[in-house]
């Protein structure tokens, strides 16, 4: 990794003065230690780099976040999802991952692959990463594994580790990142957390653009109405957030319906086939057959969509729509997600390109 940390030190001095104020998402657990460890240099610590591996055999990632955030008195009983949320930053070989407890302590400034704990339970098998899926969220169901911490488990973390047989090469966004800093987050919903946001607010939401009347669904996910086209779909959400995901949506909407079209952040989110109330969307299959658009958010029997009721990868309804009639193709507000922490850089940059060409030359990471 001797390249990559000279390149990484130019960055620390080329960027020092364009330090950018950070926010944290509420119900958000922290991430305090993130590395990852490979077999090629089994005795590397890797806790200082900017990105996260996981790829091929042998190139397993590590991370733990803090809990002491929740609200005083929240049990395994109080916790109805949690979401670990990855921003990847880019994807050389699609593939899937596993994710698995931690079974014993370790910190990202010594562990390596030689002393790396054992894996425990398996949380989550089969996590997929498309082709596509660089400069995105990533979303990972773990309630299994929060649920047993608030048991008394003990809190070593969750290892990402490459499906068996995947050919899977992905990098993820460290808390270490120099550029748009994505750091990796536990998001947790419990009854404790206080109740769903009113359905449609009189002034613009948190989240959307000061002329844009906004729909709360929690302190992260807002819908931002407006008449946007698909092209300019992240025009009504606020500079410090990113147009959410179908996942995201599903994710955070809670019980509150939306109240007219929404675009989602996919590219795009395409139609897989099924009547209303028995039909699927999806990012990794089917077609894109909406004309200018893509499939979208929108209100069951209504929000001018040929058709409603559809799931992400399942045929149970979860407020996904077919294309919006021709009159109203432009007719959609936006999801917007999240307030984004930046420290140095707000964009991708000439610097952060030449990293991920550094990673798929090798022979750093073989």
């Amino acid at each position: 990794m001797t390249q990559l940390r000279g390149i990484l030190w130019l960055a620390v001095f080329a960027a020092a003065f364009l330090l950018l104020p950070w926010h944290a998402a509420a119900q958000s657990a922290p991430v305090t230690d993130d590395t990852f460890g490979q077999a090629s240099t089994p005795s590397e610590k890797e806790g200082a780099e900017p990105f996260l591996v996981v790829r091929g055999s042998g190139s397993n990632t590590y991370l733990r976040f803090d809990l002491s955030v929740l609200p005083t008195g929240v049990t395994s009983a109080n916790v109805s999802k949690a979401m670990l949320r990855l921003f990847v930053s880019g994807v050389t070989s699609p593939g899937n991952f596993d994710v698995f407890l931690v079974n014993g302590p370790w910190n990202e400034k010594t562990l390596t692959f030689n002393n790396a704990p054992p894996l425990g339970t398996l949380v989550t098998g089969g996590v997929s990463v498309a082709g596509s899926a660089g400069r995105s969220y990533l979303l990972v169901d773990v309630t299994r594994a929060v649920t047993a911490w608030l048991s008394g488990t003990p809190n070593n973390g969750l290892a990402l580790v490459p499906s068996k047989n995947s050919t899977l090469s992905v990098l993820l966004d460290s808390k270490e990142s120099f550029f748009t800093s994505h750091d990796p987050e536990l998001e947790v919903e419990a009854a404790s957390f206080g109740p769903q946001g009113p359905a449609v607010s009189a002034a613009p939401a948190p989240g959307c653009s000061s002329s844009t009347v906004g729909q709360t669904f929690d302190a992260f996910m807002h819908g931002c109405a407006g008449t946007v086209s698909f092209a300019n779909r992240a025009s009504v959400c606020s500079a410090d957030t990113h147009t959410c995901t179908a996942a995201e949506w599903n994710a955070h909407r809670g019980s509150t319906a939306p109240a007219q079209n929404y675009w989602t952040g996919d590219n795009p989110l395409n139609f897989v086939g099924g009547p209303t109330n028995n039909c699927s969307v999806s990012v990794l299959a089917g077609t894109n057959s909406c004309t200018g658009g893509a499939m979208l958010v929108c209100p069951n029997g209504g929000g001018s969509c040929v058709i409603t009721g559809c799931g992400l990868d399942t045929t149970t309804p979860q407020f996904f729509g077919g294309c919006a009639l021709p009159s109203s193709s432009s007719a959609s507000g936006t999801l917007c997600c999240g307030v984004l922490k930046r420290r140095r850089f707000a964009t991708i940059t000439e610097l952060e390109r030449e990293l991920l060409r550094d990673f798929e030359r090798g022979p750093a990471l073989p």
